[in-house]
């Protein structure tokens, strides 16, 4: 046997002869194991919305989701979804402003880079042209040479050496280590104006704010798990797993009701 590549692969194949809709779910760094994924985007006062993927389904698929369920329920969709970093990415910025029709932005942490790693000005440091032709680089310098990587639909931009040459950015563009004739490359994705705009943002103090609320979700994932064992499905198969955590979600959303209701009576 040999396992075909990532190319070939297709929809996801049978995992489990106990639960066929099971699939792998990995959560660094424990072992993985057959589930499903849990969604639950929740305000202060409810949770708004609440869903069940595959387990190998990425976490950044996530927030599409939670607006289709919306809009199949004709709910009003939220201005903002904030997300730890797997919803930063900027396909996924993309994804859920095409789906939302423009109603719904991403606040999260942009996921780093090879070039953070590396001591280097990340990619969202440089700005593309509205063509996509040409980048340019925060002292000005524009690089329209540019290659298609092979693994992914990005592209490469290619900053000279002799371009550079006596650049007040070099070190911090190039890091500390950068050989005074070694090219420059910026990789850049389709989504590159959607990541650059969450890093302008994210630098701001409402930007900022919003991110230092994403706590908020935390006391009613733990409420779930603690108390209406949603760790653990109970049955066989996405649609019971779905149930489980509807149940769930609408009996945290009444006791929530009722806290608001007892505690307004007491003011009153």
């Amino acid at each position: 046997m040999q396992e075909r590549d990532a190319d070939t692969k297709g929809t996801y194949r049978i995992a489990s002869a106990f639960d066929l809709e099971a699939t792998f779910r990995k959560h660094e760094p424990d072992p993985a194991i057959f589930g499903s994924n849990a969604v639950v985007s929740t305000t202060t006062t409810r949770i708004r919305a609440a869903l069940i993927l595959t387990g190998s389904t990425p976490d950044s698929q996530a927030p599409v989701a939670v607006v289709r369920q919306l809009q199949s329920w004709g709910a009003p969709l939220p201005a903002l979804l904030i997300m730890d970093q797997a919803g930063g990415m900027g396909k996924t910025r993309a994804d859920v402003d095409a789906v939302s029709g423009g109603q719904t932005s991403m606040i999260a942490h942009i996921p780093p880079t090879a070039a953070d790693g590396a001591g280097r000005l990340p990619a969202t440091a440089f700005v593309l042209s509205a063509d996509g032709q040409t980048l340019r680089c925060p002292n000005g310098q524009a690089s329209s040479r540019q290659y298609r990587h092979t693994r992914s639909e990005g592209v490469r931009f290619t900053f000279r050496s002799r371009q550079c040459a006596g650049c007040p950015l070099w070190e911090a563009c190039r890091g500390p280590d950068g050989k005074p004739n070694r090219v420059r490359f910026v990789y850049v994705t389709p989504y590159h104006p959607y990541v650059r705009a969450a890093a302008h943002f994210n630098q701001s103090e409402a930007g900022k704010a919003l991110l230092k609320g994403r706590w908020r979700v935390e006391p009613t994932i733990a409420w779930l798990v603690r108390y209406h064992g949603c760790r653990v499905a109970r049955r066989c198969g996405l649609a019971a797993a779905r149930c489980q955590l509807l149940q769930a979600c609408a009996v945290r959303n009444l006791l929530l009701w009722l806290s608001r209701t007892e505690r307004q009576r007491r003011q009153a």
